[in-house]
């Protein structure tokens, strides 16, 4: 590379810990139909909340990571996608994902005081960020002897 040619640099947005290999549907009464293309993992298709095979999701701020935690941490963390770009309203859409959150930590095994404490930091963490529509902040990585192309 010449010293006159900018490095080639692919966008990521870093913090993403876990990929799902296969979908999961639940239902999410009243919402109306979305298929945003800036979401390619999410959908919602007659009130059911749609989350395709290979959604990546960050898991929850400040919790210890757990099996029988994951899908409720997906699910909430599409609710809060959807809601942080604006696609959902923030209220009442915020504070249901964060009521599903618990059912489904509570569904899948994890100890009332664990999923209240769950809970309890969503709550705060989404009280901090209401009103926040933004994206996490690109990063770019060295991406020299490939073509960058636009997601299909």
């Amino acid at each position: 590379m010449s010293t006159a040619e900018a490095p080639r640099l692919l966008p990521f947005v870093a913090g993403m810990k876990y990929q799902t290999r296969k979908g999961v549907r639940v239902p999410i009464p009243g919402a109306p139909d979305v298929q945003d293309k800036r979401l390619p993992f999410i959908r919602i298709k007659d009130e059911i909340l749609i989350l395709f095979s290979g959604y990546a999701s960050d898991g929850a701020t400040g919790a210890l990571d757990s099996d029988n935690a994951f899908v409720a941490f997906c699910v909430h963390d599409a609710y809060c996608r959807l809601t942080n770009l604006g696609i959902l309203k923030w209220k009442p859409w915020r504070r249901r994902g964060d009521k599903e959150l618990i059912r489904l930590l509570r569904a899948n095994g994890v100890w009332a005081i664990r999923a209240w404490w769950w809970w309890r930091g969503v709550r705060l963490n989404s009280n901090l960020r209401q009103g926040d529509h933004g994206e996490a902040p690109l990063r770019y990585a060295p991406a020299e002897g490939v073509e960058i192309v636009e997601a299909s």
